[in-house]
This record gives C-alpha cells, structure tokens and sequence, in this order.
C-alpha cells in the first residue's frame, strides 16, 4: 500500500468534514466534489486552505460548489 500524499490525507478531511456537517453519505459526498471538481479546488488551494479552521475550509468547499451550480 502506498502512502498518501499530505494533499490526498487534505482532501479526505475536508470530504469527512463536508459530509458531518452538511450529514451526507460517503457516496453523495464523493459524487458531490467528483461533479463539481472539488478535489481540484482543494489540491490548487491546499497551501492557504490547510492552515484555516475546519469551519473556514467547509464554507469555502460550500462557496466553491455553489459558483459552479
């Protein structure tokens, strides 16, 4: 098995974090950043992003979908 990378373990937190807060499944919540191309957003962002608050990087994640919907 291989490592993941500081981004990959990035993404699963914020995907874990979206999904309790907004109470969605594993699968709705994939589907949701796999539409919108949220794992995108996070790998492009990850430098400012991973040093903010978990409330802070969910209401962006929430921001960056609804501008694409």
């Amino acid at each position: 098995m291989t490592k993941l990378t500081k981004i990959q373990e990035f993404a699963i937190f914020c995907m874990e974090a979206y999904k309790t807060k907004y109470k969605l499944s594993g699968t709705e919540i994939l589907n949701i950043f796999q539409k919108y191309n949220v794992f995108n957003f996070l790998e492009s962002s990850y430098d400012l992003l991973h040093t903010q608050s978990m409330d802070y990087i969910v209401s962006e994640i929430y921001e960056y979908i609804n501008n694409r919907k």
